[in-house]
């Protein structure tokens, strides 16, 4: 909830289409004292982003494109991964194709993925998402051609996700940050050590200081190597810690 910090540490955060999880004390003031107390930082670019577009489950054996027609991520990734990986694509834009068979509506609807259309071929889908010409006919053939014998060999997406998409009508959501809105937390913060102390650039203890929870960056570093419950954990472990410790401190009695 502040938007300054968010200017200097995350300055290509897509302008567009996201909203922060949080309340209104989400304001970087616990971050400001401890940079005023000496404190390190670290992860301040990290994010975790979300605007999942399942359920329904079938979802995921449809594909996702950037405005290349290229695919750049395997459609069964963690959802926050995928949303990293579509705001790292081309005026952070993706949608997500489908065919007759695995068509459906997604369920998340806070997440608004608008349907552009139907389309009766793929050159017909092509040019109805400004798409290179031959693009997105290449990409559905490469795919459709090795999801022919169960496989996904360019982002390894699991068998299970994999089948042709070769059943016309075919259909396009939008998935990208330009129409569909992306709720996210930041990652970045106090840097801490095991025992919950907060230290200072050149790694050194500052007495009589702990942290843990939101201020501090922990294990999760990125929206790329997140997974549901890496701040939720830590949060708890070392708030634990971080208590258990500066009751033991004596300083300045």
């Amino acid at each position: 909830m502040n938007a300054q910090y968010m200017k200097t540490w995350i300055p290509d955060f897509p302008a567009t289409g996201v909203a922060p999880i949080c309340i209104p004390n989400n304001d970087g003031s616990a971050l400001e004292l401890g940079l005023s107390a000496g404190a390190a930082v670290q992860a301040m670019s990290g994010t975790i982003v979300t605007a999942s577009f399942y359920p329904p489950a079938q979802l995921i054996k449809g594909i996702l494109v950037n405005t290349l027609g290229e695919r750049f991520v395997a459609e069964d990734s963690y959802h926050g991964r995928t949303a990293e990986f579509i705001a790292e694509q081309p005026d952070h834009k993706a949608w997500l194709i489908l065919d007759a068979g695995t068509f459906a509506y997604p369920e998340n609807t806070r997440a608004g993925h608008r349907l552009v259309d139907g389309f009766e071929t793929i050159g017909d889908m092509e040019a109805g998402l400004d798409l290179p010409q031959g693009s997105l006919q290449r990409t559905m053939a490469v795919y459709n051609k090795a999801a022919a014998t169960g496989q996904d060999p360019l982002w390894h997406k699991h068998p299970d996700w994999v089948e042709p998409l070769d059943r016309a009508p075919f259909a396009a959501f939008e998935v990208g940050y330009d129409n569909s809105l992306y709720h996210f937390l930041t990652l970045g913060g106090i840097r801490t050590n095991s025992e919950a102390e907060v230290v200072d650039p050149s790694g050194r203890v500052i007495p009589g200081f702990f942290a843990a929870g939101a201020c501090v960056s922990s294990i999760p570093q990125n929206g790329k190597g997140y997974a549901s419950g890496l701040s939720l954990g830590p949060g708890s472990y070392f708030g634990r810690v971080a208590g258990a410790n500066a009751a033991k401190v004596t300083l300045n009695e």
